[in-house]
């Protein structure tokens, strides 16, 4: 994976990766990605899924029953599937819109939950639907909580504009490098991709 994350978003993959090998997929599914959310022990997904009840025993029970186990130990590296891999573009584009440019453990079981997937259904199966998951995940990004870092890019209160007539004749715009208005665009556009805009 070449996308930036930080540990615990790292940790998430290696151990989707080895949830895999026990899999008769052949391939690392969404389901062993929130197979290995529920591993951590602390984070955002950890808090969520104690707040839900959302525990590793029913999950891991019917990602066996979808997707089976096989016959025989699978050797080697494993590739993300599509669906795998649109999970973690859509983590990407949830860092990108709230400021960040390291892909967390919240931002994957964001991306799990936005996407129409295996992981989504069993979630739902369980009785997290996306929105309370969302929520869930919303509330605790943005709170800050002691000995975490702050994760939440501050921007200034929305004002209203003036109506053209008040801005003058002529308005003259030129190209200059601000990084606090490119960290500005670039929230931006990530809240607008994943709004689907």
């Amino acid at each position: 994976m070449s996308e930036r994350v930080t540990a615990q978003a790292a940790r998430v993959m290696t151990w989707a990766k080895r949830e895999a090998l026990s899999s008769a997929s052949g391939e690392v599914e969404t389901e062993h990605v929130l197979l290995a959310l529920l591993g951590l022990e602390n984070g955002i997904a950890a808090e969520v899924f104690g707040e839900l009840g959302i525990t590793i025993d029913p999950v891991r029970a019917l990602v066996v029953e979808r997707l089976g186990r096989p016959e025989q130990p699978i050797q080697g590296q494993l590739a993300f599937s599509a669906l795998a891999k649109k999970v973690l573009e859509v983590a990407r584009r949830e860092a990108l819109s709230r400021g960040s440019e390291h892909i967390g453990d919240e931002d994957l079981l964001l991306g799990i939950v936005r996407t129409d997937c295996g992981a989504c259904q069993i979630l739902q199966e369980l009785g997290a639907d996306a929105e309370s998951v969302r929520l869930a995940v919303q509330k605790r990004v943005a709170a800050p909580v002691p000995g975490r870092p702050e994760n939440v890019a501050r921007l200034p209160a929305r004002r209203r504009l003036q109506p053209e007539s008040a801005l003058g004749a002529a308005i003259e715009f030129r190209a200059a490098a601000d990084p606090a208005l490119e960290r500005v665009l670039m929230v931006s556009a990530g809240l607008a991709l994943t709004e689907g805009r």
